[in-house]
């Protein structure tokens, strides 16, 4: 499993975090700064969902392709099982290169 094309969704969750991204990214960050004491002068840069890109949600290894994360060490198969975790992308661009995810775990 890769990219995950989404529609436009019309309730719950998902209508919410698609709306929250593409429509108040500038509300959506201030919360998160807001509850995790991020400073104002380091950037947010939503990855997913995003419209222009069809809502796409990202798993496994395109996952990480899309954050340039290369996994040296342990394989991505030792972390959780291919397919279980959808992860909406938060990418922070910081003089750290520190990276923020939302996992949603299947039912």
């Amino acid at each position: 499993m890769a990219r995950i094309s989404q529609v436009t969704a019309i309730k719950g969750s998902q209508k919410w975090i698609q709306k929250l991204v593409n429509e108040k990214s500038d509300l959506l960050n201030s919360l998160i700064r807001t509850q995790i004491n991020f400073p104002v002068t380091d950037t947010i840069t939503w990855l997913s969902p995003l419209a222009e890109d069809g809502y796409a949600e990202y798993q496994d290894q395109a996952f990480l392709d899309l954050l340039d994360i290369t996994l040296n060490n342990v394989p991505l198969s030792d972390f959780c099982e291919v397919g279980d975790v959808h992860l909406q992308i938060s990418k922070n661009v910081t003089t750290i290169g520190a990276v923020f995810m939302k996992e949603t775990i299947l039912q």
